[in-house]
């Protein structure tokens, strides 16, 4: 008797258990505002809020030279950055600023080996430029917030957040300091730029093409740029006038030979073939 009243009693206590738990088990309560994790921050080479600048020029900006901007990466929760991804970097020329293609830009993001730093390579499309802007965002790849501080620095020679380019590198800015050349190629020593001497162009004469760093002609930038040859100006005899642009040759990126008439006419469309135009190069 007392045995069956022991087992009755057993499962009653799991029954109640079983069905109390359940009970108790889905009622869920929550805070009102979610998880949030730290905003992400760039730090400049001082460990402040912000970004440094810097150049791999020495004296003058020239095609091939880089601007670098460079962060230390700050996020307490881990989440990975992604900053440069919101770089914009632009040209400044004749008081009007313009978007830089992203193709002439390396971006690196920070890890816990590096910096991050996005590289703007000078090429002949900032050409005449006389000062540079960049815009970066503070962020992340994941995590709630992923965006931060922006930082857009309007002057490159004056940036409030971190290191500026010197003003060396100010007072002598000139990407048209490139200097380019038409030269007759029995000149070796380049020594008669054909832009500014009063030397006769010659039928059959072969003519070269060379992009220069400076007037002293250190570094020979032609291999960095692409041009085509041109015919300028107006024939002749028959008044035929080249477009703004000039007649088009379709030869690219090597040595000019002034073809005679029969061929140049295929060009200009003059009986005078090539005679009477100047020779011109369009390069970028």
């Amino acid at each position: 008797m007392n045995t069956h009243f022991s087992f009755k009693k057993m499962t009653l206590t799991l029954l109640l258990l079983t069905f109390g738990l359940g009970e108790v088990g889905a009622i869920l309560t929550k805070t009102k505002r979610h998880i949030q994790g730290e905003i992400p921050k760039l730090k400049n080479k001082n460990n402040q809020d912000g970004v440094d600048l810097s150049t791999t020029a020495t004296d003058n900006f020239k095609i091939g030279d880089e601007l670098i901007l460079s962060y230390r990466y700050s996020d307490p929760d881990r989440d990975e950055d992604d900053s440069t991804t919101t770089v914009i970097w632009y040209s400044i020329i004749n008081g009007e600023t313009k978007k830089i293609s992203t193709s002439h830009i390396k971006n690196k993001s920070a890890n816990s080996t590096g910096n991050g730093e996005s590289k703007l390579e000078i090429t002949s499309a900032t050409k005449g430029a006389s000062n540079f802007k960049v815009s970066i965002t503070a962020t992340s790849k994941s995590g709630d917030p992923n965006s931060g501080e922006s930082f857009v620095i309007n002057d490159i020679f004056k940036n409030p957040y971190g290191d500026s380019i010197s003003n060396k590198i100010e007072k002598n800015l000139s990407l048209k300091g490139s200097i380019a050349g038409i030269y007759d190629s029995k000149d070796k020593s380049f020594s008669k730029n054909l832009i500014n001497e009063e030397e006769q162009i010659k039928v059959g004469g072969t003519y070269v093409f060379r992009l220069w760093s400076g007037a002293d002609k250190n570094v020979d930038l032609t291999s960095k740029v692409k041009y085509e040859w041109r015919l300028l100006g107006q024939s002749a005899s028959d008044n035929i006038t080249a477009p703004p642009e000039g007649f088009k040759t379709k030869i690219f990126n090597r040595d000019f030979i002034v073809p005679n008439n029969e061929e140049a006419k295929k060009i200009t469309n003059s009986k005078d073939g090539a005679q009477g135009f100047n020779l011109a190069v369009d390069w970028k």
